[in-house]
């Protein structure tokens, strides 16, 4: 019988009995550290990282032996797992697309709503005795500006055009005739999707050519109204021009579902980007979540489990990207 890891949550009795049908044992041990992956890795041919574990080469190289299979269970793999060890030590390494990109776009949509509506900082005040109404923005009619067209960017783009009738403007490493055609989208340079968008949302991969796409110069395109929505990797904006921006009020405001250093600091004074003392109607920040969601959870993992038992009986995967 094969054996899988899971360090994240573990899935549903239904898929942990198929599995076990199929000839497979779940450990599901929980949150580990560094040290703890290594030990659970002995005698064991597949790997489920945990939200937030950082798969280095440290972890497999000491579970080379045996280790098959890491298979990421989410989108964004270049972050997590170290993809030149995995190909060093033979060990594939699968992914999920897809599966919880409308878990994504509908939270996108959501802080877009929120800043520009504030309601949050209204909540925070009117809770608090205080009966200030907030001058709010209509997004009906907003040029919404996004930044990587794949999956995600092209349901937000849809959900902003035929729910708000908003203009699209993008700006990809590839242009899309077909959303360009069915939405009148505009495909654009960054900084003129900078310049000319009210909203700017970021769906684009994290990589290093990616880093910090979105700096100071870009920054300095954008309007006094401009709002920038964040879903994909913390590291694709500057956060020193950011926190700059916002203090100034150069751009109106921005939401992150995603930070620096991974979880935000226990002490909010010792954020070293300065972005955490924020008022709400400048910088929203939530906990990389959007993608949890009861039914793409379910999704993904169906889809991570399948992974690995395609690379067992047939040797490939069809996303398989090592």
């Amino acid at each position: 019988m094969k054996k899988i890891l899971i360090t994240g949550p573990s899935p549903s009795d239904e898929m942990m009995t198929l599995m076990k049908n199929q000839g497979y044992e779940i450990l599901s041990p929980g949150v580990l550290s560094e040290d703890e992956i290594i030990d659970a890795l002995v005698g064991v041919d597949a790997y489920i990282p945990g939200g937030e574990d950082m798969v280095t080469e440290k972890i497999i190289a000491s579970a080379k032996n045996t280790l098959k299979v890491i298979s990421f269970n989410g989108v964004g793999y270049r972050y997590y797992v170290d993809i030149t060890a995995a190909k060093k030590h033979n060990v594939a390494v699968t992914y999920v697309p897809h599966a919880n990109s409308l878990a994504v776009a509908e939270f996108t949509v959501t802080l877009i709503l929120t800043l520009m509506k504030k309601i949050l900082i209204m909540n925070k005040e009117t809770k608090s005795g205080l009966w200030h109404k907030y001058v709010s923005q209509d997004v009906s009619g907003k040029t919404i500006g996004i930044v990587g067209m794949g999956s995600i960017g092209r349901l937000v783009a849809k959900k902003m055009y035929y729910g708000f009738g908003c203009k699209i403007l993008y700006y990809s490493r590839t242009r899309e005739s077909d959303i360009e055609q069915e939405l009148d989208a505009k495909f654009v340079e960054l900084h003129e999707l900078c310049r000319l968008s009210n909203v700017i949302t970021l769906h684009t991969p994290y990589t290093s050519e990616t880093r910090y796409i979105i700096d100071e110069k870009c920054i300095n395109f954008m309007n006094r109204d401009t709002i920038l929505i964040n879903t994909a990797r913390a590291e694709l904006v500057s956060p020193i021009a950011l926190r700059d921006a916002l203090v100034s009020s150069k751009i109106n405001a921005a939401a992150f579902d995603c930070y620096y250093s991974g979880k935000v600091p226990a002490d909010t004074s010792e954020d070293t980007f300065g972005l955490m003392n924020l008022p709400d109607d400048k910088f929203i920040l939530t906990p990389h979540a959007a993608y949890n969601t009861v039914s793409s959870n379910r999704e993904v993992d169906r889809i991570a489990l399948q992974n690995i038992v395609d690379i067992f009986n047939t040797g490939s995967c069809i996303n398989q990207v090592v």
